[in-house]
């Protein structure tokens, strides 16, 4: 559980965004927001 928060903060601190996600709302909201993004691109 260790190796995954700390592969959690190591992707926030490079790309700014958590993946993989920490908890399953922030899973969640991530599904969402790009299958808004990528909906528009159809």
């Amino acid at each position: 559980m260790k190796l995954y928060h700390q592969k959690c903060e190591e992707s926030l601190k490079k790309w700014g965004y958590y993946y993989p996600p920490r908890n399953w709302e922030e899973f969640e909201k991530w599904n969402q927001d790009t299958f808004e993004k990528n909906i528009y691109k159809i």
